[in-house]
């Protein structure tokens, strides 16, 4: 608003109007302002800003306006963090112990151990020229490496004939993953693991390979791993059925660039990810992660993915899952850590409002780990004495705290989102099968990230599908601490030699059992 000092109105009444306009348009600009502060406070820190999210509570309390103050520390509760100070400590030493294991043993158990004897370099003493006794002996170990190197198996059967009759007799051939395929089992299961598990595109595959004296060409590995994958289906459907049977599952998506014909540039697909582990409420079942790839980001296609489940689905807070919860038959869960990832950023700028925030966070997960691997029951029995008043008092405080704040800044929509999502957020104090958040899944499809990353797009959506299935069996085997390169060589061969496709849960890389 322009004003000409020089023509002022006389007029009381229209001065008045006139500061009431200026008082209400500098109270706009001034939350402009703040708005702009607060972004390019966080574009300068954002090329120095520390990837980890590990806050330290060291913020004093925050004064709430209007004199409102929250519940004052239990003693339930102040025991608890007493205890949990003290296990603290504890797992720092543990920590500190196997640190020092770890470098007594940075090599495997099974590795050859090559022993080279050096003798003094004479039999008589350098001093004295006496005779020279056995006096003990001192050891050091190094470290050797012997790159992988290609085998050419040459496969011969001789025939042998019938004189009286003419009748041939030859062994039969031995069995192939596929009709004319050179590769053996292993270096399939090299090649998926190279590219699915470290991400090494085939075109670096090619070269590693080279230096070893053969030529493969690119094409050729793209055939095996889509014959690998035809191959592991049925596992993948195993798989599939296995992760449907537990009562909560940990979901996310994330994009997968393709390639369509005639589009004349990447498609955007997305992975979308299923990660199941029951341990945290005393269940036994092996964990398990699977991919499914998908031209969108839809609702219909967790509906596809999940349909016949029921349970606990844990999500970022994404709408796409909505359709689920709306059915009646699934319980969304919200996610903490993605709530405290909107406050982390805003308290290392500096807000003691978002400071405090993560202070809470950081005691309600000390409070709640308690309760892990304990049953269902259990867990909502303990959580409604102690982390319910905690949670009680944080989104009492919401309101007030919302109170001043401009409604196009950070913090005001880190709140309000935080008080929109209080339903699905709370559900973990009611429902012993939830967690607090979603990290399982989100350590999962960080390999798709990864991934992405270094081969930019996943070829044809046939590339997807086949990202899909072998990535689905090589997470799951890390989450069981199987190791993925012996487990498919090994399945790779017992389905070549004739493995019932309908017992392929058999095969599936969970740990032995009896």
């Amino acid at each position: 608003m322009r004003i000409d000092l020089e023509n002022l109105p006389l007029d009381p009444a229209h001065l008045t109007l006139l500061v009431w306009a200026l008082a209400e348009e500098i109270e706009t600009a001034t939350l402009k302002i703040s708005e702009l502060e607060e972004k390019i406070r966080s574009y300068q820190k954002a090329p120095f800003r520390r990837k980890s999210e590990i806050w330290s509570s060291n913020q004093s309390a925050l004064d709430l306006p209007g004199g409102v103050t929250g519940p004052e520390l239990s003693p339930e509760r102040a025991v608890t963090l007493e205890s949990n100070q003290r296990r603290k400590e504890e797992r720092r030493e543990e920590a500190r112990e196997n640190a020092k294991k770890a470098r007594r043993g940075i090599w495997p158990e099974n590795a050859e151990v090559v022993t080279k004897i050096i003798p003094p370099d004479r039999d008589t003493c350098p001093e004295c020229n006496g005779a020279l006794n056995d006096a003990g002996e001192t050891s050091g170990f190094t470290l050797e490496y012997i790159p992988a190197s290609i085998k050419v198996i040459n496969t011969i059967r001789p025939k042998c004939a019938c004189r009286k009759c003419g009748e041939l007799v030859q062994a039969k051939a031995p069995p192939r993953l596929a009709n004319g395929c050179l590769a053996e089992p292993s270096l399939v299961a090299w090649i998926l693991v190279s590219r699915y598990s470290d991400h090494t595109p085939f075109y670096r595959m090619h070269r590693i390979l080279e230096r070893s004296g053969a030529n493969i060409a690119r094409s050729t590995m793209v055939g095996w791993a889509t014959m690998a994958a035809s191959l592991l289906e049925p596992l993948y459907q195993s798989l599939l059925a296995h992760i449907k049977k537990s009562p909560r599952i940990h979901a996310d998506e994330t994009r997968l660039p393709t390639l369509k014909p005639g589009l004349g540039k990447t498609h955007t697909g997305y992975m979308w990810t299923y990660v199941t582990d029951d341990s945290t409420f005393g269940g036994k079942a092996p964990p398990a992660a699977i991919f499914c790839y998908e031209e969108g980001r839809g609702k219909k296609y967790p509906l596809k993915h999940l349909e016949g489940w029921s349970g606990v689905l844990q999500v970022d807070g994404y709408a796409g899952y909505n359709e689920l919860e709306r059915l009646g038959h699934v319980l969304l869960m919200g996610c903490w850590a993605h709530l405290r990832r909107l406050f982390f950023e805003l308290a290392e700028e500096g807000s003691p409002l978002a400071a405090d925030k993560l202070d809470q966070f950081k005691e309600l997960y000390i409070l709640d780990r308690h309760f892990k691997g304990l049953s269902p029951e259990e867990r909502v029995e303990g959580r409604d004495g102690i982390c319910e008043p905690l949670v009680t008092e944080m989104f009492n405080c919401l309101p007030y705290q919302l109170s001043g704040l401009s409604k196009t800044g950070k913090l005001f929509k880190a709140i309000e989102y935080m008080r929109r999502q209080r339903d699905k957020l709370v559900l973990f104090l009611t429902n012993g099968y939830a967690d607090l958040d979603n990290n399982p899944v989100e350590r999962v499809i960080r390999s798709v990230a990864l991934g992405r990353k270094n081969s930019l797009f996943a070829g044809s959506e046939v590339g997807a599908r086949n990202w899909a299935v072998i990535a689905s069996l090589i997470e799951t085997a890390k989450l069981n601490g199987v190791e993925p390169f012996a487990w498919l060589r090994d399945t790779l061969t017992k389905i070549m030699h004739g493995h019932p496709p309908d017992r392929a849960d058999e095969l599936l890389p969970f740990p032995a059992t009896g």
